[in-house]
C-alpha cells in the first residue's frame, strides 16, 4: 500500500465513485461526532455473539476505541491512512428517495451522528500489521431494522473501492470467530478463504475462560482483488499487478459485479457478525 492517502482522497473516491445505498444516502468518512453513534450501533450488532462470551465482554467497543480508530477529515486532513484506520458509516434518512418512510430507531442507536442523522451502517477498515500491513474490514455492522435491503453487500463493495483505489491494495482481511462455522461459507462464497488462526491477544484476551464461556480462535480470512491505478486524466485502469503473493488465490473482481449469494444471506451474516 502507498505510504499516504489523505482524507480527501478517500472521500472522493467514496462519494463520488460508489453508487448511491439502497436507503438514498451516500457512504462516507466518520467524523469525531459520529463516535457515540458507531459504538451504539456496533455493540447492538454484536449481541448474537453473546452466548460465548460472558457479561463483562459483551459490549464489542467503547467511545474511546472508535475515536482513536476515526480518520476524521475535518481534523487529520493530512493524516496517512495507512498508519491509520477509518470508519466508514451510512446516514439513516427519515424516507426513502421515493418517499416510502423508514423505520426509525430507538434506544442509544438513537443517537445522532455528524451529520444530525443516525447511522444505518458502519464498518472499520484498519492495517493489519500481522498480515504484512494488508488492510482488515471489521465491526460491519447493519442496524436490525434495516436488514434485507442489501446494505451489508453493498458497504463490502465500498470497502473493496477504498482498498483499490485509494490504497491500490490487492487483498482485503476479515476475522471470523471459530465458534460461529455457519459463516465460513457464506465468506467463501463471497471470495474469501481461510488463511489460518489467530489468538485473542491484541483484544486483551489472555484467559478464555474469564471472558468467554468457550474457547475459541479468530480464524484469518482473505479476499483478493484488482488494484486500480489512476492515469494522469483521471481514467481508471485495472493493474496487472499481482500483488507479490504466493497463496494461490486468484483475482477476484469483487462483491458487486456478480453476486453469488442473496441480500437476505448477506444481512445474516451482519445479524451475527464478524468478531473483528
Amino acid at each position: 500500500m502507498p505510504a499516504y492517502a489523505p482524507a480527501p482522497l478517500v472521500a472522493k473516491h467514496l462519494t463520488q465513485g460508489h453508487p448511491v445505498s439502497p436507503l438514498g444516502t451516500r457512504i462516507r468518512l466518520a467524523r469525531g461526532a459520529d463516535a457515540a453513534a458507531i459504538t451504539a450501533l456496533s455493540n447492538l450488532a454484536f449481541t448474537d455473539s453473546h452466548w460465548f462470551k460472558r457479561p463483562h465482554f459483551y459490549n464489542r467497543t467503547n467511545t474511546d476505541e472508535v475515536l482513536s480508530g476515526i480518520l476524521d477529515p475535518k481534523v487529520d486532513l493530512d493524516a496517512p491512512l495507512s498508519d491509520h484506520s477509518c470508519f466508514l458509516v451510512l446516514d439513516w434518512p427519515v424516507a426513502l428517495p421515493d418517499g416510502t418512510p423508514l423505520p426509525q430507531p430507538d434506544g442509544e442507536t438513537a443517537a445522532l451522528g455528524a451529520h444530525s442523522m443516525p447511522l444505518a451502517v458502519c464498518v472499520q477498515v484498519h492495517v493489519d500489521y500481522d498480515s504484512a500491513g494488508a488492510p482488515m474490514m471489521g465491526m460491519l455492522s447493519v442496524h436490525p431494522l434495516l436488514h434485507r435491503r442489501g446494505l451489508a453487500k453493498w458497504t463490502t463493495n465500498a470497502v473493496e473501492r477504498l482498498v483499490t483505489h485509494v490504497l491500490r491494495g490487492h487483498r482485503l482481511l476479515i476475522e471470523v470467530v471459530s465458534l460461529q462455522t455457519y459463516l465460513f461459507t457464506i465468506y467463501e462464497k463471497l471470495g474469501f478463504v481461510r488463511l489460518g488462526d489467530r489468538g485473542w491477544e491484541k483484544y486483551g484476551v489472555y484467559d478464555w475462560e474469564r471472558d468467554m464461556t468457550l474457547p475459541s480462535t479468530l480464524v484469518l480470512m482473505e479476499k483478493r482483488l484488482t488494484p486500480v491505478v489512476m492515469i494522469e486524466d483521471e481514467e481508471e485502469v485495472e493493474s496487472d499487478d499481482e500483488g507479490g503473493d504466493d497463496s494461490g488465490v486468484g483475482s477476484d473482481s469483487g462483491v458487486g459485479s456478480e453476486s453469488l449469494i442473496d441480500d437476505a444471506e448477506v444481512e445474516r451474516v451482519v445479524a451475527v457478525q464478524i468478531e473483528a
